[in-house]
């Protein structure tokens, strides 16, 4: 019967197609829009929770049963259904299968698979609240139910603003993310393609794939808030059975979601669900460590395929994956050894193993074809790079305008002094309530004096598994060291929160079972107050934060949000949605929408001379010039803004930013862009206007945009206020390019730009090094040359 239901919503969906045929225009269609994409993230849970399924059931016929209650068998299942759907992907990627006759029919008898598994969790689910309501006295149910309902409106938020919202985009994920999901989709594979700026950091991103190709482009962010979703209730188990607290456990998940409510907009990106995976992989660790059987097959293997699925899905994971997989297995083979563990001899080192292993044969693929191997950190590889085989799929000019725009630090990995802000900001502790953090950093330093002398501290710290956490902390501390990657890797360390929040709440619980084992039970009343007073500012910092974090939206911005909720409920179009103005009460915000009138114009004037737009049109590519803040720019349907860095440039990239006006005009032909798009208006502090008009990149400073050259290739195809849709002349009516886009050109390129840095400086080193080595590979930056002011 879901099988059923999963066929016949496929099938709908495809058939509504609201983003690409009802863009424009509201329609009925918008009214079954929203509720279709709830369904799509149950089917997609069903689907990885039946695939797991499988996976446990193999697990538990080869190695014996993982002792898991059965709501924790439908989270495990998950996980490992997600991660075995990544390995799979992944293959079928490499080989040109991922296709819809290979998906659908996966994705519906996974579906049908998980029922059993799916029904006996929401039973017990059922059963436990039945017990717990008949059992609970008036003031456990209110210490319950406040950080209970907290976390419910939290998450509900959270569904509103960035699970199913169309807004929340910026230039990297609509620029360059989404157009490389749709790029795979339509190739049906990963093998190297024009898109090339993340072959080799998204390859593994199975399920953003598979969410294009079943939904459409906005499906990846509903994966991304699944499996946010589950990395919340995977936090809530593992706090209950570590704590025994149902109160503390619902606080921890208010306090995990809390920053997600206003911040982190990468929803179409990789970091949630990369911070999902580690987190599962981290409550599997802890729940085996408290069982004692962390090096028993039955939970070595399962942990491991989490921590291989996560270095797939984005490799540089594995500098943080390998040492703590060591670190964390050999502890335990320390902490054990008059147990099992001592007779297991290497086996503690296997998954730290085989992720090593993973990533390197990564590394190896990526560089066998594209010449290098991963790019974060970017300038370590890129000077390990093959330019000769990079160059013919990319051209290495363009690394060398990242490498002469971005500081001397970035993409480099050295040790280098502790700057505590720095790492505080990474560890995600900004966010956290200060009484918090000052409570547990205290208990911290207390724990750690009493660890080496108390024994029962010890056997509570050992047994209850919060050494791992501290472990993995520990290990993305070290590693935050050696890298500077400003931007990357902020984004990337997403995945500390949860160790994070696991840590915080658990490190206080602790301390209050240490005093309760410590009282003789006529003297229990004598510890009360300690673990009252321990509770409380626990639970108090945890249900401020929720708190704080809930009255964002209601007190700043409920415009946003109202129009947010329309579109949800099929009031409105995309176009609507993306025209809605955010304006923010607070001084020092910009007003922005996702899409500019601009952008639409150029669109239409594209539009009118190419066929219909649901089919894939040459002549329907833009290259933005300007550095566009409206990132819905780059993804509407029909027309593609590309904007450089990263965007369908192909080899010769070099040709025609640094060649002569003839070549670069070919060159455009031959990649199929015949319409160039830029904004030359002023930006206005006052008025705040303007926010989208800096010119960015070494196009707009090319011999091809010289005056000469604009007046023999191009007419003006559309004007709209300061920005003009130039079209090279074969495809247009022969109109004269008119003076005042020559004059205000010259304007704009000559002015300073605030956050683009030396940008005509840039080019013109590039030029030169053009000019010096032409195509002979490879090409170097100069480093006796004084570095320029970059973007970033």
């Amino acid at each position: 019967m879901v099988g059923a239901i999963s066929i016949v919503w496929f099938g709908l969906f495809q058939w509504l197609d609201v983003w690409n045929a009802h863009f424009d225009l509201h329609t009925w269609h918008y009214y079954a829009y929203t509720p279709m994409r709830l369904l799509f993230m149950l089917l997609l849970a069903l689907a990885l929770i039946g695939t797991g399924r499988l996976v446990l059931a193999i697990v538990r016929k080869q190695w014996g049963p993982m002792q898991l209650g059965p709501i924790e068998s439908v989270v495990a299942a998950f996980f490992l259904g997600a991660s075995t759907w990544y390995l799979i992907l992944f293959v079928l990627g490499l080989l040109g299968l991922m296709t819809r006759y290979l998906v659908v029919p996966a994705f519906v008898v996974s579906i049908s698979l998980s029922l059993p598994l799916f029904s006996a969790g929401l039973r017990r689910l059922r059963q436990g609240i039945q017990e717990g309501s008949a059992a609970i006295h008036l003031l456990e149910a209110i210490l319950v139910c406040i950080p209970l309902g907290a976390l419910f409106v939290l998450w509900l938020q959270v569904l509103v603003n960035r699970g199913l919202s169309v807004a929340g985009f910026e230039y990297d994920s609509s620029g360059h993310y989404l157009p490389y999901y749709r790029a795979v989709v339509e190739n049906g594979g990963t093998a190297v393609n024009e898109l090339w700026y993340h072959f080799w950091m998204t390859k593994g991103a199975g399920l953003h794939f598979v969410a294009v190709m079943l939904t459409d482009l906005q499906g990846p962010q509903l994966v991304s808030f699944l499996f946010l979703t589950m990395a919340v209730v995977t936090l809530v188990i593992a706090v209950r059975r570590m704590s025994g607290n149902l109160s503390l456990s619902f606080g921890a998940g208010v306090l995990f979601l809390a920053p997600f409510v206003h911040g982190f907009p990468y929803y179409q990106k990789l970091h949630i669900v990369t911070l999902a995976i580690v987190g599962g992989m981290l409550w599997l660790v802890t729940l085996a460590w408290r069982q004692g059987t962390l090096l028993r097959p039955a939970w070595l293997i399962p942990v491991t395929l989490l921590a291989c699925a996560a270095t797939l899905h984005t490799a540089p994971m594995a500098a943080i994956l390998v040492p703590f997989l060591a670190l964390t297995y050999g502890s335990f083979a320390f902490a054990y050894r008059h147990n099992q563990a001592r007779n297991l001899y290497l086996r503690w080192a296997i998954p730290a193993g085989m992720v090593l292993i993973t990533v390197l044969g990564v590394l190896v693929l990526n560089y066998s074809t594209a010449g290098v191997m991963e790019l974060t950190p970017f300038r370590l590889f890129w000077n390990l790079a093959n330019q000769t085989r990079f160059s013919n799929v990319i051209s290495p000019y363009l690394m060398l305008f990242l490498d002469e725009g971005t500081s001397a630090a970035t993409g480099n990995a050295s040790l280098s002094s502790i700057e505590f802000s720095r790492l505080a900001s990474l560890l995600q502790l900004s966010f956290m309530p200060s009484p918090l953090l000052y409570f547990a950093g205290f208990l911290l330093l207390a724990i750690a004096v009493i660890f080496g002398f108390d024994v029962k501290m010890r056997r509570i710290v050992l047994q209850n598994g919060i050494l791992p956490t501290f472990l993995l902390l520990a290990t993305a501390a070290l590693v935050s060291l050696t890298v500077r990657q400003p931007g990357s890797i902020d984004r990337f360390y997403l995945f500390v929160l949860f160790p994070l929040v696991l840590f915080l709440v658990m490190l206080p619980a602790d301390a209050v079972r240490r005093i309760a084992t410590e009282a003789h039970p006529r003297e229990l009343k004598s510890a009360m107050p300690q673990l009252i007073l321990a509770f409380a500012i626990t639970w108090a910092c945890i249900s401020s934060a929720g708190l704080w974090t809930s009255s964002y939206f209601f007190w700043n911005s409920p415009a946003a949000l109202g129009a947010k909720v329309s579109f949800e409920f099929g009031k409105t179009s995309f176009r609507d949605a993306f025209l809605e103005p955010y304006i923010s009460p607070q001084a020092a915000v910009w007003p922005r929408r996702e899409i500019s009138d601009a952008c639409l114009a150029a669109r239409a004037a594209v539009l009118a001379d190419s066929q219909p737009y649901t089919e894939k049109v040459a002549s329907s590519r833009v290259w933005t010039m300007t550095f566009l803040q409206e990132a819905g720019c780059h993804i509407m349907p029909g027309v593609e803004f590309m904007m450089e860095v990263s965007n369908r440039f192909g080899n010769q990239w070099h040709r025609i930013v640094l060649g002569n006006q003839d070549t670069a005009v070919g060159e455009l032909k031959r990649i199929g862009v015949r319409h160039l798009f830029i904004d030359l208006g002023n930006r206005d502090e006052t008025a705040k206007t303007g926010e989208s008009t800096s010119v960015f990149g070494c196009l707009p400073y090319s011999p091809l945009l010289a005056p000469d050259s604009v007046r023999l290739n191009f007419t003006v195809k559309r004007v709209h206020g300061d920005a003009f849709l130039l079209s090279l002349k074969d495809i247009a009516r022969e109109e004269e390019v008119p003076p005042v886009f020559t004059q205000k050109f010259a304007q704009k390129t000559a002015a300073h730009q605030l956050g683009i840095g030396d940008m005509p400086g840039i080019c013109s080193r590039l030029r030169d090094y053009y000019a010096k080595w032409g195509e002979q590979w490879p090409v170097r930056s100069d480093p006796s040359l004084p570095k320029l002011q970059g973007w970033q």
